[in-house]
């Protein structure tokens, strides 16, 4: 079909300056329309700002506040975060503390889990939610050491909820707290060191986000609008699938 797709990787832990250095040979010339997930705000402004005007822009597992692109594809992330209230409770019935861990302060979709996690445990006082912000775009101790920090803060935790992927860190923390039993563990995402987790009982359960669907729904919608000429609807919703070690058909290395 002639369309040729160039795909550009950083690493989020390094921040906006990992960003801007994996764009540096992007050519918005040689472009017809750009795809990204824009968690790093600020970088990914910038990278708009130097976009022909009218190019089309699609949006993945995330928004950027003030931006308005051709479609945005990805989950009800405030919905997502009830579902996970939701598993909370049905796990700790008797309720108990429980930390809400906060990756990237400003990635707005990981802001709306936070609030929507927030809502399905509003009013229940058998929990005592605290938030906890690991932002590891900065200078700092590792995260192992920060995890081991969290767990001497909250020696009576209950339950943990990551807003992203990186759930598996939070394994040596459920197993070794002293706690009986361990504190729950929910998390997004069917990463390989996640469904190991999730194999052996570690982590109770993942929410998955379909990321090949998000993909292949991005791309389409370019073709669909610059070949076609087809509209293309603003907000395409993505499925809340709930996976635990039952259900997991994760065949991943």
């Amino acid at each position: 079909l002639n369309v040729r797709v160039e795909t550009f990787f950083y690493d989020v832990s390094g921040g906006e300056d990992a960003f801007r250095k994996a764009i540096a040979a992007l050519d918005p010339e040689r472009m017809d329309g750009l795809i990204m997930a824009p968690v790093l705000g600020e970088a990914c402004r910038e990278l708009i700002g130097r976009l022909p005007p009218g190019m089309p822009l699609v949006f993945f597992d995330t928004f950027l506040p003030g931006v308005r692109p051709l479609t945005t594809i990805g989950q009800d992330s405030r919905q997502a975060g009830r579902v996970a209230a939701r598993l909370m409770r049905l796990l700790l019935p008797e309720g108990g503390p429980v930390v809400v861990v906060r990756h990237l302060p400003t990635d707005c979709h990981l802001q709306e889990r936070e609030n929507g996690f927030m809502e399905g445990l509003e009013g229940d006082d058998r929990f005592a939610v605290v938030v906890e912000t690991m932002d590891l775009t900065g200078p700092g101790p590792s995260l192992d050491a920060r995890v081991r920090a969290m767990g001497a803060r909250h020696p009576l935790l209950r339950g943990i909820f990551v807003t992203n992927a990186n759930t598996f860190p939070y394994i040596p923390l459920a197993q070794n707290l002293g706690t009986a039993p361990r504190p729950v563990l929910v998390g997004f995402d069917l990463i390989a060191p996640n469904v190991a987790g999730l194999r052996s009982g570690a982590i109770d359960f993942l929410i998955s986000q379909k990321p090949e669907q998000y993909g292949y729904l991005s791309v389409n919608s370019l073709y669909r609008h610059l070949l076609l000429r087809e509209s293309v609807p603003e907000q395409q919703a993505t499925a809340i699938e709930i996976v635990c070690r039952e259900n997991l058909t994760f065949s991943g290395s």
